[in-house]
C-alpha cells in the first residue's frame, strides 16, 4: 500500500479489507495538497475525539509570551496544561476582542472554547 500511494502521485487508490473495511487513500499530490485537513480529520477520528474546526475564532499570537487574544464571542473558556491541571488565568474584553493573560510557566496548553456554535479545541505554545 506504501509504494501504491507514493507510486499514485496524481490520484487516489481504495484499499480493501482489514478491519476497517474498503478506504480511499489519498495519493501523493492529493495529500501534500490536503495534508492538514485530511490528518486533522484522521488522527481525531481515530483518537475518537471530535475536534472542530477554528476557522470561526482567531486565536493569537501562537506562540505566545504571556498573553494572546481571542476574536470571537464565546460562552466560556478553560485552559488544561499537558498534565490535565486546570490553568487560571486573567481576561479584558474591548472591542470584541478578549485578551487572556496567562501566569504560567512555558509549555504547551490546551484552550476549550464554549460558543453557542459549538466546542473548540485549541493547542496553545507558551514561550
Amino acid at each position: 500500500t506504501t509504494q501504491n500511494f507514493i507510486d499514485n502521485v496524481e490520484g487516489n487508490i481504495t484499499v480493501s479489507g482489514g478491519p476497517m473495511g474498503s478506504q480511499t487513500v489519498f495519493g501523493l499530490k492529493s495529500f501534500v495538497a490536503n495534508r492538514y485537513a485530511y490528518l486533522q480529520t484522521a488522527v481525531c477520528s481515530n483518537l475518537g475525539i471530535e475536534e472542530e474546526s477554528t476557522t470561526e475564532i482567531q486565536i493569537y499570537p501562537n506562540p505566545f509570551n504571556e498573553s494572546f487574544v481571542i476574536n470571537s464571542d464565546f460562552i466560556s473558556l478553560e485552559l488544561i496544561d499537558a498534565t490535565g491541571r486546570k490553568i487560571d488565568f486573567s481576561t479584558t474584553a474591548k472591542n470584541g476582542k478578549t485578551e487572556i493573560l496567562v501566569n504560567a510557566k512555558a509549555g504547551n496548553y490546551f484552550l476549550n472554547v464554549v460558543k453557542n456554535q459549538g466546542n473548540y479545541k485549541v493547542t496553545l505554545v507558551k514561550n
